[in-house]
């Protein structure tokens, strides 16, 4: 590519970007202690200091000398005539002062307070379901995110203003219309399907482990997806995140509630994060545009290796010998019978260890109840029997409780609302990645058969992980697939898997 600028005005864009970033970084050190470290009796500290870190931000976006910088560089055509890093940094730039202008500094700060007591409350009765604590402060939370929406994106409906917060390029019309699409097809395919009976493959799936062994068999993984040691430190906690603290720092983690394959997987998942994260080129990184796009982008990264790499049978010709090692069970039991338990249909109320067709529905109960909220249609007090019904009506479960319903998911808690779609953006997006590498590289999947990821690495980190924010998601997935977002390519995929 091009060089990093073209002059001063440009690398000026650039410095003031990088300086955002160092305060992001500050803030993802805060979330991560949030989850990790932090004793309890400190959390009133911690988000006065959240606080004070979107206060400072606010105020440097907004700073009278980043309105005369951008204003030069709109003078200077500098999103024409830039270099191509030029051009990303000045989008980002304008893009952060426009919300800051938008956005009062007070309502970011009370947004940013709200997002770290939820997410400590969400830890605290998550477990216990105890809706009465729940519930008032998702209407708190609500009422914040709805002033947020209304003042980000005037005469914008609110969900669609917080949809945008992560998937900009996307309309309600559009996603409607894609769940819509997607929803049939994927019922029809679980009523079709005739692969191993869950009880069966639960009897396989289920196996005693120590967190040792659990911890061995994630190494392997990792190590199998070539993450790098340099730049990766793992968690374990009760619902998996992963963490971008810089350029070069990525910290993923999985949960030990649920057993020893479903540790790795949801390791894979977060890692599939972590790669993205820390893949940026040296000039990329250089223009602080490192760290991968927020919403379907980054979903897609992560469902590629949690859902698309492992879920393949190429994948677990490779890896079972590795299970067997770790877990004697699994000397006992043929691959043919492992593999068709991994592909089984799991189908309950938990959207973390569903298969791959009933995550579709999972996410769709979790869009349309958001959506239904804030179109007017429900009260918060109507959410958790609104939620229970979808779940009977598109998988035949009932959650037995709101831990395993409406307060399965951290995201209400953490400020997450408007998010969900992006799992099923992200899959989708995944399942035309897939279809491009094996047009482009046919023998990536065969290689990945005697365990070489090298090639499916390769593949990604040359179409989308090096790119980092330097282009929007749409047109980084058109460079990389040739065409936008076809999501007959996803049903396509599960025909091929599961078909």
């Amino acid at each position: 590519m091009t060089a990093l600028t073209s002059g001063a005005l440009g690398q000026q864009i650039i410095d003031q970007v990088n300086r955002l970033r160092y305060l992001d970084s500050l803030e993802q050190v805060v979330y991560c202690d949030r989850w990790h470290e932090m004793p309890p009796a400190s959390f009133d500290y911690h988000n006065q200091l959240d606080g004070y870190l979107a206060q400072l931000r606010h105020e440097a976006v907004t700073a009278p000398a980043v309105a005369t910088l951008l204003a030069a560089a709109k003078k200077a055509d500098l999103a024409r005539t830039g270099t191509v890093y030029e051009q990303g940094a000045f989008r980002f730039l304008q893009h952060e002062q426009a919300e800051a202008n938008r956005v009062p500094a007070a309502l970011q700060t009370a947004s940013a307070n709200m997002d770290a007591t939820g997410q400590r409350l969400w830890q605290e009765v998550h477990e216990a379901g105890d809706l009465t604590r729940w519930l008032p402060f998702v209407q708190e939370q609500f009422d914040v995110k709805t002033r947020w929406a209304q003042a980000a994106e005037p005469g914008v409906p609110v969900y669609e203003a917080l949809v945008h917060r992560f998937d900009p390029e996307y309309s309600l019309a559009e996603l409607d219309a894609l769940f819509a699409q997607l929803k049939p097809a994927v019922r029809q395919l679980i009523a079709e399907n005739h692969g191993m009976a869950r009880a069966e493959a639960d009897e396989i799936l289920t196996v005693d482990a120590t967190p040792a062994q659990v911890q061995i068999l994630c190494d392997k993984a990792q190590a199998m997806m070539q993450m790098d040691p340099a730049k990766t430190v793992n968690y374990q906690q009760e619902h998996p995140v992963s963490v971008s603290v810089g350029p070069d720092d990525a910290r993923p983690s999985t949960t030990l509630a649920h057993g020893a394959l479903f540790a790795v997987d949801c390791l894979m998942h977060e890692s599939g994060h972590s790669r993205y994260n820390y893949g940026a080129n040296d000039l990329v990184k250089q223009a602080g545009l490192w760290g991968g796009i927020d919403g379907a982008l980054h979903e897609s990264q992560s469902l590629f290796y949690q859902r698309v790499v492992g879920l393949s049978r190429e994948w677990w010709q490779a890896f079972y010998p590795e299970v067997q090692a770790v877990l004697p069970k699994y000397r006992q039991i043929a691959f043919s019978d492992f593999y068709a338990a991994k592909l089984a249909l799991h189908i309950g109320p938990n959207r973390l260890d569903a298969d791959e067709l009933s995550y579709v529905m999972h996410i769709a109960v979790r869009y349309e109840t958001e959506r239904a909220y804030f179109s007017g249609q429900a009260s918060v007090a109507e959410l958790p029997a609104i939620w229970n019904t979808k779940y009977h009506d598109y998988l035949g479960v009932t959650p037995v409780s709101p831990a395993e319903g409406i307060m399965a998911d951290v995201h209400w808690g953490s400020g997450h609302i408007g998010y969900f779609q992006s799992y099923v953006l992200g899959i989708a997006y995944a399942a035309q990645f897939y279809h491009a590498l094996k047009r482009d590289d046919p023998e990536a999947f065969p290689a990945l058969a005697g365990g070489d990821m090298t090639r499916i690495n390769a593949w990604l980190r040359e179409h989308v992980h090096q790119f980092g924010q330097l282009f929007p998601p749409r047109e980084l997935l058109r460079r990389a697939t040739g065409e936008d977002l076809n999501p007959q390519y996803l049903i396509d995929y599960l025909k091929e898997r599961h078909g």
